[in-house]
């Protein structure tokens, strides 16, 4: 079973020591290092599952390092740990994107105890958002962004729909299937299934190579193109 790895970001070396040895006692993979410059080289370089980053840190101070991260669009979720007890700070972290505010002291146990938390919502995220040609859908947010990370939000019903052609990729599925899918009944309604294909067809049109076939006696189908050929995913 693969282990998550966590980087661990914070200029107090004690502390950085007592963590790494509880979080990997518990079967985690620790990187350590204690400013927010080294911080930016290893996220590149190791590509964590979480970051735990302090704010009070020499070169990139924690919320330098989150907006860095932010401008970049990277996903990878960052915990704070902080001597800072305000409110503002608190306030400042969850609005840099932060999935967690933990005030020092420490308590190993109880940050251990966070992290899985976390991490148990990333494998959720992550079966949940896979790419659709040139775009990334995200089926618990019902967003569709394309490669310029223009996002559309899907209706629930579109989303459903989709998730389900994506399933059955390059299969045809019939009215009937995604109505039941979708709505969560039996009644076919498929001017209702119709019209809303219409639409994701509209929210897909930027990528050619996408295309959602009407087999007109049967259903419809989720078909990608690449270099000529069909790919499924």
């Amino acid at each position: 079973m693969e282990q998550n790895t966590i980087l661990l970001v914070d200029d107090d070396l004690d502390l950085c020591e007592v963590v790494k040895k509880y979080l990997e006692k518990n079967g985690l993979v620790v990187h350590t290092v204690y400013n927010g410059s080294e911080a930016y080289d290893s996220i590149h370089e190791i590509h964590p599952d979480l970051i735990i980053l302090d704010i009070e840190m020499p070169e990139i101070n924690g919320f330098q390092l989150a907006k860095m991260l932010q401008k970049e669009n990277c996903n990878v979720p960052v915990m704070f740990i902080s001597g800072r007890h305000d409110t503002t700070s608190a306030v400042e972290a969850f609005d840099l994107g932060a999935e967690d505010y933990i005030r020092k002291p420490v308590e190993p146990v109880e940050l251990l105890a966070r992290i899985k938390c976390r991490l148990k919502k990333n494998v959720v995220q992550n079966n949940s958002i896979y790419s659709i040609g040139s775009y990334t859908f995200n089926s618990l947010t019902l967003e569709l962004s394309d490669h310029q990370l223009n996002v559309v939000v899907l209706t629930s019903l579109q989303g459903k729909i989709l998730h389900f052609l994506y399933q059955n990729i390059c299969k045809t599925v019939t009215r009937d299937e995604i109505f039941e899918f979708a709505w969560g009944q039996k009644n076919n309604d498929s001017r209702a299934v119709d019209m809303h294909i219409s639409n994701l067809r509209k929210s897909l049109s930027k990528d050619k190579n996408i295309e959602i076939r009407n087999d007109y006696a049967l259903g419809y189908s989720l078909v990608i193109r690449q270099s000529d050929t069909l790919k499924v995913k």
